[in-house]
């Protein structure tokens, strides 16, 4: 479980990108982290399973 990730509205593909809409937080996920800016791969792959 991801607790940044609020909520999965919807996804769709437009000039070869895939977009994704999330809900919206609070704040800026970039502030809360205490580790690199960038999820790690499993950190990925485990919001995009949920």
């Amino acid at each position: 479980f991801q607790r940044n990730i609020v909520g999965y509205y919807t996804s769709w593909f437009e000039n070869e990108q895939l977009y994704i809409q999330m809900e919206l937080c609070d704040h800026s996920l970039s502030l809360s982290r205490s580790g690199p800016l960038l999820p790690s791969e499993g950190e990925v792959l485990e919001a995009m399973h949920q």
